[in-house]
């Protein structure tokens, strides 16, 4: 129940990147600072207050804050994550100290409402709301653009707000939203995989626009698993190839005594081999295996297994006079 709190403590020892009004770089962790203000001044859980002062008055009755009561539903979708070249049912954990940055729960019937709150469309909601959603598609032009997008209360606005968007990603779920007040259009992806290419929101609008030639353009998450699986299937492959290499050569030659050349490239190899170790062993997996897909440690181990089986074959290797000897 306390892990809001702990999560925001994190930040006392923590040194500003900037000091306020000269920039803007998106973070999540503001989001929790934000939530933990909402507990402090209303004296309710940030759950309760979203459900009670945000949704009910909205109308938004599918959109949950507690995982549980999204289950109980019987509606909530599986989410899943690409590795080795699939894409698998994954349940990643949850992030309680991070929930107001990214962990509420909702569907196509609310998001629709939502944008259409978003745009003035939907009037049935109280009075108070129209005025802060107003406030909040308004960029803040005092501190530069980032990609031509200034920040507005959670929003990224272009110069003349007639583009409003806002994209959101965990482990095994991501969302994009797009609004576009000028042509009374909004958009919303919702898929169940992080694999979320945001390109085809905006492909949707050239869909609704006519153009009906579509292609999909393969997401950064998908083609880094395509690349480091395809580095793992190789680096293994070699990796077997020089042991066996290795293997056949300290079978079928005399040992001989090793050249000072020979002593330095495998002393070279072995530390490189023990330095490609520590590392494995020195990187924080819990978080990246959560994250990110499974090959990368896959080819990580698969480049120390390489350099090893490499070092093993310089080491058996003879020189041609030991040879005619």
């Amino acid at each position: 129940p306390d892990m809001l709190q702990k999560n925001v403590e994190m930040l006392v020892d923590s040194e500003l990147s900037f000091y306020p009004g000269k920039q803007y770089d998106y973070g999540t962790v503001n989001y929790d600072v934000l939530g933990l203000v909402i507990e402090a001044v209303s004296g309710q859980s940030y759950e309760d207050f979203m459900r009670e002062q945000v949704f009910q008055p909205l109308g938004l009755h599918q959109t949950y804050v507690y995982k549980e009561d999204a289950q109980a539903t019987g509606q909530l979708a599986q989410g899943y994550r690409s590795s080795f070249f699939m894409t698998t049912p994954y349940n990643a954990p949850d992030y309680s100290g991070n929930k107001p940055a990214g962990y509420i729960i909702s569907c196509t019937k609310d998001m629709a409402r939502w944008m259409g709150i978003q745009m003035g469309i939907v009037q049935d909601i109280p009075e108070i709301f129209h005025t802060v959603i107003e406030k909040s598609h308004q960029g803040d032009m005092s501190v530069p653009a980032v990609n031509e997008m200034y920040y507005a209360a959670g929003w990224s606005v272009n110069a003349n707000q007639s583009i409003i968007e806002h994209p959101g990603g965990n482990p095994n779920f991501g969302t994009e939203v797009v609004i576009l007040p000028n042509e009374r259009i909004a958009i919303c992806l919702l898929t169940n995989g992080a694999n979320i290419n945001r390109s085809m929101v905006l492909k949707v609008k050239d869909i609704l626009d006519g153009n009906l030639t579509q292609s999909y353009g393969i997401s950064g998450t998908q083609l880094l698993d395509i690349i480091l699986s395809s580095t793992t299937i190789i680096l293994c492959l070699l990796a077997v190839l020089f042991f066996l290499l290795g293997l056949r050569r300290r079978k079928t030659n005399e040992r001989q005594p090793m050249t000072k050349k020979r002593i330095i490239v495998t002393s070279i190899l072995l530390i490189a081999t023990i330095v490609q170790c520590i590392i494995c062993c020195a990187l924080d997996w819990s978080t990246i295996l959560i994250w990110q897909t499974y090959s990368v440690l896959t080819a990580l181990i698969s480049s120390a297994l390489l350099t090893a089986s490499i070092t093993w074959f310089v080491y058996t290797h003879r020189s041609n006079a030991s040879l005619r000897k």
